[in-house]
């Protein structure tokens, strides 16, 4: 693509192979299910490594930043007025369009992270709305004020040591909720919406919680590890965790 196009899926992916090929399984699930939808990836991995053409557009650079920088820095860069940001690990079960429909209303919509018992072996579910915003999935319009708010949060962000960073602990969700979200649904500056996190970025913590209210079939954005992974190899994971 050579000029800014309305709306798009950006999926940025650095230094994993392995993450990397999940984001080929999510860009074609987003053509089978929203094919009007084009889909555009940054990475600085070898494109030898991956099927391109699942991608409208590939990006391909050499920077060696900490992949959890290069997700903020690269949000920058996209090629549509309205993107809609989504970590690799994703997987789309339906049409999405709608998101781009109605952000006309709205300039940034995000959703709660589940609250859970992190210090539990398996991880153990409490509730579907947390105080914290999962940063697997951001839609946003390039407008100067939601331009502003994603450069302070990457200000914040680059000066992090990157030995210690964690998903969770001082990586781009970790100074998103402790200095950003306050500012992001304050309405001063920019005007957020709070999508529903049964509908999209639905985390795998809820799963079965969803499937007993029998509301999991509305999903439309999963977001987790191994979605690609053909039937069997998830039944034989499943059946591993279920043994130990």
């Amino acid at each position: 693509m050579t000029s800014v196009e309305k709306r798009g899926v950006l999926y940025i992916v650095f230094d994993d192979v392995e993450l990397l090929k999940e984001c080929v399984h999510s860009a074609s699930t987003l053509r089978k299910y929203s094919p009007g939808i084009p889909s555009q990836l940054i990475t600085n991995l070898s494109p030898a490594l991956f099927k391109s053409s699942v991608f409208d557009s590939v990006d391909l650079v050499t920077d060696t930043i900490h992949p959890l920088k290069a997700k903020v820095k690269y949000l920058f860069h996209t090629n549509f007025e309205t993107t809609l940001f989504l970590d690799a690990d994703t997987e789309i079960r339906s049409d999405i369009s709608e998101l781009f429909s109605d952000l006309g209303k709205y300039d940034l919509g995000i959703t709660y992270d589940n609250e859970c018992d992190w210090e539990s072996e398996p991880v153990k579910f409490i509730r579907q709305k947390s105080n914290d915003i999962n940063t697997g999935m951001i839609l946003y319009r390039n407008t100067p004020a939601v331009m502003s708010l994603l450069h302070e949060w990457l200000q914040l962000l680059l000066p992090q040591e990157e030995a210690i960073m964690r998903p969770g602990t001082f990586g781009d969700q970790w100074y998103f909720n402790k200095h950003i979200l306050k500012k992001a649904i304050s309405g001063e500056t920019v005007q957020t919406k709070i999508l529903s996190n049964e509908i999209y970025n639905v985390r795998p913590w809820c799963w079965s919680h969803l499937k007993r209210e029998k509301k999991f079939r509305k999903a439309k954005i999963l977001h987790a590890h191994h979605l690609h992974h053909g039937f069997f190899t998830k039944l034989k994971r499943k059946l591993k965790s279920l043994t130990g």
